[in-house]
């Protein structure tokens, strides 16, 4: 079992990477954090066996360069394992140099953040660039989602059922259900998994 605990800004980010988790039996999340502030004494109290942070630049409080710094000196057997974001923040190298495991690119599909995960935990000082090597979905031809589809985007990425998207929405279980193939189809996705991997790497998460 490998434990995580998981830093993103975003609320969704952080619903998604759960769902993610939820679904693999390998994998736990002991905690969550949507700031810096408390990431170094959850990686103390908890002792995760890797901290997965989304360090994306799409928020009024992006994660930063210090905040890692701090992470990594909280406890230096603990991997941190970066999602790094896009607009100006750190390069590849420079996450390296500052301590980081890891990192998987934004265009990678979530199968390369579970191969990644993986890799840090079994791999120690082995650096991880995530390449995903699995089948990705098809790139959707438009993502612009009506305000019905990112509603559902949101709760698909929660993990809900279509009876529980119906019961929050408050619509019948059959127009939920249409829906969400509506919206597995606008992004091009087989699976509810794959869905959650296209908004997240294409920053609708």
């Amino acid at each position: 079992m490998t434990s995580l605990v998981v830093v993103s800004p975003s609320p969704l980010v952080r619903a998604g990477l759960r769902a993610l988790a939820r679904q693999h039996d390998d994998l736990t999340v002991l905690a969550e954090a949507g700031s810096a502030r408390t990431v170094a004494d959850l990686v103390r109290e908890l002792r995760p066996d890797v901290v997965l942070v989304d360090m994306t630049r799409e928020v009024a409080e992006p994660l930063g360069r210090d905040d890692l710094t701090e992470w990594v000196d909280a406890r230096p057997r603990t991997p941190v394992l970066v999602l790094p974001g896009a607009g100006g923040g750190a390069s590849a190298d420079d996450l390296v140099a500052l301590g980081a495991a890891g990192f998987v690119a934004r265009d990678e599909d979530l199968a390369a953040v579970l191969a990644a995960v993986r890799s840090v935990r079994t791999n120690p000082g082995h650096l991880v660039t995530g390449a995903g090597s699995g089948s990705r979905p098809q790139r959707p031809r438009s993502l612009r989602l009506t305000t019905r589809e990112q509603e559902v985007l949101r709760l698909v990425a929660r993990g809900l059922t279509n009876r529980e998207i119906a019961h929050l929405l408050h619509i019948g279980e059959t127009t939920a259900k249409f829906h969400v193939r509506g919206l597995m189809t606008k992004l091009g996705a087989r699976r509810r998994t794959d869905a959650v991997s296209v908004a997240f790497r294409e920053a609708l998460l």
